[in-house]
């Protein structure tokens, strides 16, 4: 038996003989043992070949798995309050802050009311109304969460993938970003819990995606003249088959 470190540092165990599909770094495919693998990388490494770990193989399918629970508050509207909402249970309303108005029609067109309040030039806030919303929170798991502690319930984790990818787009249309690195694109996720963080990573893997983290410390930053304190944040880059998937 041997190990694999994937370059997001996931280990892969598998027997010797076991057959891989793998892409070299002139974009060809072949068909590779591990014994293979090990000897490929062992002769890069004596001739001191820059491209020895440049070898990659497919990304895999979603898992599906089985008893599915029912979800009380839509994937969507789940991921987008972890991102950009408030569920704290001292706060009088349970709402969200955003300046994406997509995003809020896209909620609204879910099925939920959202009353549009204080607003400044950077975001608006938008109070989640109807009977019964803060029970479903409650119920969802999520009800006195903060920043800090944030996490995706267990449920949400071993939903469909249907509803995992509306968690996913959720989550990254409120803390999520897309760029340019050199020649590649690359997408993004910002948050400042652990757990979440790890929450993040899990569903990324669940729907056959790749997923690392950096950790960006503690700084301090000045917004209009006033010194503010920030934590330190975690920044996943993550890839799927699709990146629109993500949004």
């Amino acid at each position: 038996c041997v190990e694999f470190i994937l370059s997001d540092n996931r280990i892969v165990s598998s027997a010797l003989c076991h057959n891989w599909l793998v892409k070299n770094h002139y974009g060809k495919f072949s068909r590779m043992t591990s014994e293979d693998i090990i000897k490929y990388i062992d002769k890069e490494e004596a001739n001191r070949k820059k491209h020895v770990n440049r070898l990659r193989i497919p990304l895999s399918a979603p898992i599906h798995f089985e008893h599915n629970e029912d979800l009380p508050i839509h994937p969507y509207v789940l991921g987008y309050m972890l991102g950009n909402g408030c569920v704290s249970s001292k706060a009088h309303a349970i709402y969200i802050c955003t300046a994406d108005e997509d995003a809020v029609n896209y909620i609204r067109s879910l099925g939920y009311t959202l009353n549009k309040g204080y607003s400044n030039s950077a975001a608006s806030h938008y109070e989640f109304r109807g009977k019964g919303f803060r029970d479903l929170v409650k119920k969802a798991g999520i009800l006195g969460m903060v920043s800090k502690n944030k996490r995706i319930p267990k449920a949400y984790l071993r939903a469909s993938v249907e509803d995992r990818l509306e968690l996913l787009k959720g989550l990254f249309d409120s803390d999520g970003h897309s760029g340019q690195n050199g020649k590649y694109s690359s997408v993004g996720y910002t948050t400042i819990s652990g757990c979440l963080k790890n929450d993040v990573i899990a569903l990324i893997h669940s729907l056959g995606g790749t997923a690392s983290y950096s950790e960006k410390p503690p700084y301090q930053c000045y917004i209009k003249g006033q010194l503010y304190n920030c934590e330190k944040s975690y920044i996943i880059t993550a890839r799927l088959w699709n990146d629109k998937d993500f949004f």
